[in-house]
């Protein structure tokens, strides 16, 4: 996020430089549960959407199954 600071008295205004803030990456928020597709007997398909709040850069996805 960039800011900057604008005071005006009835003669003019005056503006501050420009600062640079960012924030801390959080845990992504709204993850659906992901849809999945029986194609045979050896092969499924595997859909998933994004988080609908990211937080921060996602580094990787993981499908785990639990249980056989």
């Amino acid at each position: 996020y960039t800011f900057e600071t604008t005071v005006c008295t009835v003669v003019g205004c005056l503006t501050s430089d420009n600062i640079t803030v960012s924030t801390n990456q959080d845990l992504p928020e709204g993850l659906a549960p992901p849809r999945i597709i029986v194609i045979s007997s050896t092969s499924i398909e595997f859909h998933w959407r994004a988080p609908n709040i990211v937080n921060g850069i996602i580094i990787n996805f993981q499908l785990i199954q639990t249980q056989p």
